[in-house]
């Protein structure tokens, strides 16, 4: 079995400060995955495989964020889409900036 080595164990620590900050859904390793009912698809199974959840959250903040060109708006356009062809959600904000 693998030994904690220092890195590990900072990582783990600035996880602890998280949680007792913000809560216990805020901050979580990848391929730790909170249950979600009834997510919005991304439209990209492969984005949506990554997210964990089957897509994004209803009922919670997301923020996407990349450079420059890198499909964020695009993205965004896509989980709005399946939102409303779902009829999932009366009220969607997006916000640019």
């Amino acid at each position: 079995m693998a030994k904690k080595n220092e890195k590990d164990d900072s990582i783990d620590h600035a996880i602890e400060h998280f949680v007792k900050l913000f809560g216990n859904d805020s901050i979580r390793r990848a391929g730790e995955y909170a249950p979600v009912e009834n997510p919005i698809s991304t439209r990209y199974p492969d984005v949506d495989a990554i997210l964990g959840c089957g897509g994004i959250p209803r009922g919670k903040v997301v923020e996407i964020y990349g450079p420059e060109a890198s499909g964020k708006t695009w993205l965004c356009l896509n989980i709005i889409s399946s939102a409303l062809l779902d009829r999932l959600s009366r009220l969607i904000d997006y916000i640019l900036y």
